[in-house]
């Protein structure tokens, strides 16, 4: 199953430092390397952002952030940008992590503005990109920080996801192997729905139904789409 619209929403609710936090994973799974250093840049204006492999570094100008209003500002900022790669020797390709969406002709515009006006090679992810990147097998540790950033929102009750999305995390966070994954779902089910109904009037004949329907559903769904 395809479960990258569900990162993506999930990276969209993220605070500045979870997010941050969890690029810095990414990032290691991205470029298959050893060690990701963000600091702030001492005297360039920018982050310093070094990955290493083998002990070998590359200095890579990027941005991550969360901020709405970032995108209007993106083609000022490649100004700086531009001085980051001729003064301090940064590579010349911009790297834009982004935790909400950005519409396809719009990243096309900027890639293309900034190439044609700064010869910059702008690599722009968004929540979509991104979320379709960490379903993939070898970004394990990319989903590993997920699921830690997740438990952290249940644990401090600030969660903004729905029944449903909380019920496909407790599916996700169980072994790999499919017959314990579908008994884990059940009993993750049936939790969520005493959880929801908090014991009012939630009959063993109701529970039972409720989880017939659920399943018949799925069934049916999966029939459609075949």
């Amino acid at each position: 199953m395809d479960y990258s619209k569900t990162y993506a929403r999930w990276i969209e609710g993220f605070t500045k430092d979870q997010f941050d936090d969890f690029i810095k994973v990414f990032i290691k799974d991205y470029w298959n390397v050893d060690t990701v250093s963000i600091t702030d840049g001492s005297g360039d204006g920018g982050l310093d952002v070094k990955v290493f492999k083998n002990r070998k570094g590359r200095k890579l100008p990027l941005q991550i952030t969360i901020d709405k209003n970032t995108i209007p500002k993106l083609k000022k900022d490649l100004i700086k940008i531009e001085e980051l790669i001729s003064k301090f020797d940064y590579e010349d390709k911009f790297y834009f992590f982004y935790s909400k969406g950005i519409p396809e002709k719009k990243v096309l515009e900027l890639k293309h503005f900034a190439l044609k006006e700064y010869e910059i090679e702008l690599e722009i992810f968004d929540n979509k990109l991104i979320g379709s990147f960490t379903d993939k097998i070898n970004f394990s540790s990319t989903r590993e920080k997920l699921k830690e950033i997740l438990n952290l929102y249940a644990k401090d009750e600030e969660s903004y996801f729905d029944e449903n999305q909380k019920l496909y995390f407790d599916y996700l966070s169980y072994a790999d192997e499919a017959k314990e994954l579908k008994e884990k779902f059940i009993s993750s089910y049936i939790l969520n729905t005493l959880y929801v109904c908090n014991g009012n009037g939630l009959s063993l004949e109701n529970l039972k139904n409720k989880i017939k329907k659920t399943v018949e559903k799925y069934y049916s769904n999966q029939k459609t789409k075949g």
